[in-house]
């Protein structure tokens, strides 16, 4: 397909039905930002099996040509973060072979891959959502409120970092999707979410 033509092509934010289709849309996105600014919005209800397929398509992809991400990742964990669960199954699956390279840089780290949240974890992680906007400015008093309950180790990490570091806001809004977090929340912090999620997934490459 000539490059002229995937602007209309490949440009549109609705979700692309298969995973092929997004994987070729993505790819677009990846390769030539100045054409397809966006990364297309990513297919809902995949199974373990389907994100499989997508890893294998981008090994294959970046063995042919080693793929160029964006440097902010852009769109590079959109479907993880739409489909959690079935991408912890998959991971599940694949976790026993050697990890691509490729797959390292757009899958969310093993450790939080891997967690699962307890009641304490849950809360901070809500909490981190909900002031991420203004993080370092409510580091301190989310650091006071959540020094007493035991957190996961990298969860532990975040907290110990927070007046100088803000943790990856792609995983912290893959474990708000997979464990339901904001399910339970107030209607002020479930719209104060909803926003930074969406302000998350229409950003432009850079």
């Amino acid at each position: 397909m000539y490059k002229e033509s995937w602007p209309q092509t490949f440009a549109h934010r609705e979700a692309t039905s298969t995973v092929d289709n997004y994987l070729q849309s993505l790819l677009a996105h990846w390769y030539h930002r100045q054409l397809v600014r966006r990364p297309p919005l990513p297919p809902f209800g995949l199974t373990a099996h389907e994100i499989s397929r997508f890893l294998n398509g981008l090994k294959l992809t970046n063995s042919l040509k080693p793929i160029e991400l964006p440097k902010d990742r852009c769109g590079s964990l959109d479907i993880f973060i739409a489909n959690p669960v079935a991408t912890t199954e998959a991971y599940a699956l694949v976790s026993g072979q050697a990890i691509a390279h490729i797959w390292r840089k757009v899958l969310p780290s093993p450790e939080i891959l891997t967690l699962d949240l307890n009641e304490n974890d849950k809360c901070f992680v809500a909490e981190v959502a909900f002031q991420y906007t203004n993080l370092r400015t409510a580091a301190k008093s989310i650091k006071f409120r959540h020094k007493q309950g035991p957190l996961s180790d990298v969860l532990a990490t975040w907290h110990s970092n927070l007046s100088k570091d803000d943790p990856p806001l792609d995983e912290v809004i893959f474990l708000c999707e997979k464990f339901r977090i904001f399910d339970k929340e107030t209607r002020e912090r479930k719209v104060e979410y909803e926003g930074l999620k969406s302000k998350y997934q229409s950003r432009e490459a850079v």
